[in-house]
């Protein structure tokens, strides 16, 4: 038999091994749409699409959790030497970080089950094959080749949550969206250099991650309070700033801000923090600070406006007053003809009027929120000169949606 074919054979004609490997992808592939026909489709109401963000913030964070390289981050401690005397009860934060992990277990296997993303086979869920490499490197977290197991199983789990979710994209997005924002500390590796490492602050906060974080942010409008959305378009913005400054990721509390930002990102998605609350804090000098970054981004449209509505309010008048002549007359009711009418012009320079303070009152608190709901460190001196306010730019965006 030549080497090219498969040794199974139907009578005495040979199955070429690209046939055989082509039936056995298409048979799997069969397996997989008859399991996802049994399985009801599931909602897209609110509760399942923030069950979905959830869910991809637990997976990310349980991966990153096990790292060997950040495994024992500071950051995951909230009370760092803390002593449990009398086996006394701690609040969540204060959880060792094996206990921490736990938790997390526990929320990927719930919402795994809640959302039907267990993908059974052999007699064990996604999350059960998982249980040997996790309890391999608990261990011993150094274990390079239960690492390796552990993401590959991960990366297949994902792959069929991806292909799904695809039929239901709002949830798709809230995975995606949740699974992302928390990758910006539990995928980030701040030693990696190479700028085309996914693991990299290029990568994880580059110009890509953030637009599609931004996109599936904006997706999900339905279901998060309308000020949530330039609250973390705003800061993802300020944040991919620090990404490539080198000067600016290598300030030393650049990590914790950046895990701060990620809990107050899932908070605002969860609805558990309210955006105008952020803004309370800010004071009076944060509500001053963003008034002339704001008046330059609207400046041409203020102009607009006013010159439009001193023209209407000047035709207006000039009707008004010229009414009683003769010719006057005449060219009001042609006027009128055309439905051009002082009282008309009147209501047209209020509305442009009403129209533009909408517009800025929208800039205004988009531009506010987006500025205290941005966590990120200060920058180094050398930087400070060519900072820019982002907030304006985006809430110029914002102010017209």
């Amino acid at each position: 038999m030549p080497p090219d074919h498969a040794a199974d054979s139907f009578g005495d004609l040979p199955v070429p091994a690209g046939v055989l490997m082509e039936g056995c992808v298409r048979a799997e592939r069969n397996a997989v749409a008859m399991e996802a026909a049994a399985t009801p489709p599931p909602t897209q109401d609110a509760d399942t699409v923030i069950a979905a963000f959830r869910f991809g913030w637990a997976i990310a964070e349980l991966r990153g959790r096990y790292r060997p390289d950040v495994g024992h981050a500071e950051e995951q401690v909230g009370t760092p030497g803390l002593q449990r005397k009398e086996h006394a009860l701690p609040l969540s934060t204060e959880r060792s970080p094996a206990e921490q992990r736990i938790e997390v277990m526990r929320v990927v296997e719930g919402l795994s089950d809640r959302l039907a993303l267990t993908f059974p086979s052999d007699g064990k869920t996604m999350f059960q094959t998982l249980d040997v490499p996790m309890r391999a490197l608990d261990a011993g977290p150094k274990k390079a080749s239960a690492w390796n197991t552990l993401t590959e199983d991960f990366y297949n789990w994902d792959k069929q949550i991806q292909d799904t979710l695809v039929l239901w994209p709002l949830l798709s997005a809230a995975y995606q969206l949740g699974r992302g924002l928390a990758e910006t500390y539990w995928e980030l590796d701040p030693t990696v250099t190479d700028p085309h490492d996914s693991r990299s602050w290029e990568v994880i906060l580059g110009s890509e991650r953030v637009l599609a974080l931004k996109r599936a942010t904006a997706r999900l409008s339905s279901f998060i309070d309308p000020l949530t959305i330039p609250a973390v378009s705003i800061s993802l913005d300020a944040w991919a700033e620090v990404a490539i400054d080198p000067a600016w990721r290598a300030q030393p509390n650049a990590r914790r801000r950046l895990f701060q930002q990620g809990l107050l990102w899932r908070d605002l998605i969860r609805g558990e923090r309210r955006p105008s609350d952020l803004v309370l804090r800010t004071g009076l000098a944060g509500r001053v600070g963003v008034i002339v970054p704001l008046l330059r981004a609207f400046w041409p449209q203020i102009l607009i406006a006013v010159a439009a509505v001193i023209a209407l309010v000047a035709g207006a008048s000039q009707l008004a007053a010229a009414s009683g002549s003769k010719s006057s007359n005449t060219l009001i009711s042609i006027l009128g003809g055309l439905g051009i009418t002082s009282a008309g012009l009147y209501a047209r320079a209020k509305a442009t009027a009403t129209s533009t303070i909408d517009t800025l009152r929208k800039g205004f608190e988009a531009d506010r929120v987006g500025d205290a709901a941005t966590l990120r460190p200060k920058p180094p001196l050398k930087t400070r000169a060519n900072v820019k306010r982002l907030g304006a730019t985006a809430a110029k965006q914002l102010g017209h949606t």
